[in-house]
């Protein structure tokens, strides 16, 4: 394998199911060590294209590359790839150890090695203790780490989380979230990551690949998806925006008469007069903890605007009379 070559590659793969196009030319790298994420709304395409990778479903067109070999046709029990469901799929007369286990089994590896190894593993995702315990006496939280175990446990060459998260309340979810990512750093295997929820693909990802209608809308880094969006599409999934009338906001790229999105953080408060700020009302305000999202109500044109802000040094009290500053140097114009 050429140092530069990437671990997967999915080249102009095509799926249809009856009359709906699934996935519509993809094409996406993963190289080494890193987590790019699949992100889009349900039903884009991305389940379909982890599918793909892991040998469960065939493309109709295009190539799938293993580190430089094309394996569309290798049966899914050959790709060496590690797949986390996001229903477990735990066997629920195994304990632990066994459920972790299972596919070196199937792999027919020494079960002297095979010990160490799922101790190993065991250990490595936090459930030391809990070897013999069966699934219906894990939370759910223990039940994805085994998952991840199982998957990680034969050291594949790449690993496919299917929206692994999706089942656990926020604060489990959030703190599995950077382990996986932890784990998956110190493991440096080629990962790809499913999710349609925004945070949590800026919060894990070196790169993310948006999708709609089973077409890539966008490939990059997470500050250059959420700062620098393709088209308005990405713009509008990733994160939130205000759309308004240039006339309002003054972005001096931009013609008068366009419509411009901001996002809230690019919105800031100040005491009502402020030479260059906007008269408005506090409508409403939603306590986030570390941040405040703010509604307000513009004098001109009686318009709505969210504004982010830091919680700590905020004090809203809705009816309360605010000036508005938009920092209109992040403005993106809306094309449709």
């Amino acid at each position: 394998m050429n140092n530069n070559e990437p671990v997967l590659k999915f080249s102009a793969i095509t799926k249809s199911f009856t009359d709906v196009v699934a996935l519509d030319a993809f094409t996406l790298d993963v190289a080494a060590g890193e987590l790019v994420t699949l992100l889009g709304p349900s039903g884009c395409g991305k389940t379909t294209a982890l599918r793909i990778a892991a040998g469960f479903e065939r493309a109709d067109a295009g190539a799938l590359m293993l580190n430089g070999s094309d394996i569309s046709d290798l049966p899914a029990h050959k790709r060496n790839m590690g797949m986390v469901f996001q229903n477990y799929s735990l066997f629920p007369h195994m304990d632990v150890a066994a459920n972790v286990g299972f596919g070196l089994k199937v792999r027919g590896r020494d079960a002297s090695a095979s010990e160490k190894a799922i101790s190993a593993v065991i250990e490595r995702v936090r459930l030391g203790g809990l070897a013999h315990r069966y699934p219906h006496q894990l939370s759910g939280g223990q039940q994805q780490r085994v998952a991840l175990a199982r998957a990680l446990v034969f050291e594949p060459q790449v690993l496919l989380l299917d929206e692994p998260l999706s089942a656990l309340d926020a604060k489990v979810r959030a703190e599995l979230r950077d382990e996986i990512r932890l784990l998956q750093t110190e493991v440096g295997v080629a990962t790809i990551f499913v999710t349609h929820d925004q945070d949590e693909a800026l919060s894990i990802s070196d790169r993310i690949c948006v999708i709609k209608d089973g077409l890539v809308q966008q490939i990059g880094t997470p500050r250059e998806i959420y700062f620098n969006p393709a088209n308005n599409f990405v713009a509008r999934f990733v994160g939130a925006m205000n759309e308004l009338p240039n006339s309002i906001v003054n972005a001096s790229n931009f013609d008068r008469d366009a419509k411009v999105m901001l996002r809230p953080d690019a919105v800031s408060v100040c005491e009502i007069g402020v030479i260059g700020s906007f008269n408005a009302t506090i409508v409403g305000h939603h306590f986030g903890g570390s941040t405040t999202l703010l509604r307000v109500n513009l004098d001109t044109e009686n318009t709505l605007v969210s504004a982010l802000l830091v919680s700590r040094f905020t004090k809203a009290t809705t009816g309360e009379r605010v000036g508005i500053i938009f920092d209109t140097a992040t403005a993106i114009k809306v094309d449709d």
